[in-house]
């Protein structure tokens, strides 16, 4: 363990057990306050691994709509110059021949 919790754990065995302890009490207080550390330091990465696990699912669900959205705005951008934009080459009911955009010619 860290040292300053092995440190903080001898002094309240030593506070807590005075003179009147033998060595088996101490050891087993001393022993039972690592478990209690153990289990606080287990808990607390437990509660952090969980919140980590909430943002990074909302993060990515908030990453998709917004690439959606994005790609979404970019077709429609791209639909407005151009008729022709989204058909498929190969689509026989097109009414689009060629570049419908007017084109500048050279003087």
């Amino acid at each position: 363990m860290d040292s300053t919790i092995d440190t903080v754990i001898e002094s309240l065995v030593e506070v807590h057990c005075q003179a009147e302890a033998d060595q088996r009490q101490r050891h087993l207080l001393r022993e039972s306050l690592r478990g209690l550390v153990r289990l606080a330091q287990a808990e607390q990465m437990w509660e952090i691994k969980a919140n980590v696990r909430a943002l990074t699912s909302m993060s990515q669900a908030k990453i998709k709509r917004q690439a959606n959205r994005l790609l979404k705005s970019t077709s429609d951008v791209k639909a407005a110059k151009d008729p022709c934009q989204g058909k498929l080459a190969l689509d026989t009911g097109s009414t689009c021949v060629g570049n419908t955009s007017k084109v500048d010619e050279a003087p």
